[in-house]
This record gives C-alpha cells, structure tokens and sequence, in this order.
C-alpha cells in the first residue's frame, strides 16, 4: 500500500511522525535476526497482520520472544491455532500461512497474563467467524489501559 510519512521530527530525543497510509492487500515478508532486535514487541501484532498477506511469512532469530513476560513465540502459535491460523512454531521464531480472505476461528484463547498477546488475539478476534473469549485480558492495562476503549471507537460506525 502507500504510505506517506509527514511531519518528521524529534521528540525526547525519539524520531516521530506522522504516516498516512491507503489500503491495499498485505505481502508476505521474511524478518531475519538483524531486523528483529528494532521490531521485537510487534512481533504478535505483526502475526496478526500475516494472517491476511498473501503468501508466507518467515520470522527468524526472535529467540529472545521466549523470554518475555511469556514464551511469546509458544503463546503466539498455540493461541493462533486455536483460531485456525495456519502457522508453525520454530525454534526461534515462526512461519505465518497467510491469505487475503482469511477468516479466523472461534473459541476460547489464553493471554498468559501477557499483555502484548492479549491485545494481539483481541485484533485476530476481529477476524473471527464467530465469538471469542480471551482469558486474563486485563492484563492489557499493564500497558494500555485505554486499549478496549480506543478499539471500540475504532470500530464503531
């Protein structure tokens, strides 16, 4: 898709801007170790959006998800299953089937008390053909307690 990236500029010492982005269907992509360190708390999120790109996506050299606040990597591909994403654990990382029309599953999911899993399987919910219950999903507010609030308002008409 495009996407253009305005106003560039330095706050706290961090680049920001502002990116304006037109859809488009997703594109597979292979994430090897030397981009993983800069992208390493998205990784779930990202596994979301590789459910609807076409083709596969390979993420590599993200041993290190195992060793946050749960094995992100086991937690990502076992909570995904049980929604039917086609997706497969590896040593260190995983590999995403993905498809443009991709619809998930229904049923009932763990967070592990993680909040960045939660928030993750909250967005493949969306995708669901039906209802789909996220144990421990207040752990969300460890990190973003406005989260359910702002994906409402998102989602309304």
């Amino acid at each position: 898709g495009k996407i253009i990236i305005k106003n560039q500029r330095i706050i706290n010492n961090e680049p920001v801007a502002d990116i304006e982005t037109f859809s488009s269907n997703l594109n597979s992509i292979e994430i090897d170790k030397d981009k993983i360190s800069s992208i390493i708390d998205e990784i779930p999120i990202l596994c979301v959006a590789s459910t609807v790109a076409k083709g596969k996506t390979v993420i590599r050299g993200a041993e290190e998800l195992r060793y946050k606040e749960s094995d992100r990597i086991r937690s990502t591909v076992s909570q995904f299953k049980k929604l039917k994403v086609n997706i497969e654990e590896k040593e260190d990382g995983m590999i995403i089937e993905g498809a443009v029309n991709f619809k998930a599953g229904e049923g009932m999911v763990d967070s592990f008390g993680d909040h960045r899993i939660a928030m993750s399987l909250s967005i493949l919910a969306l995708l669901s053909i039906g209802k789909v219950t996220i144990l421990d999903s207040e752990c969300i507010n460890t990190s973003f307690p406005g989260f359910k609030y702002n994906l409402k308002k998102v989602l309304a008409p």
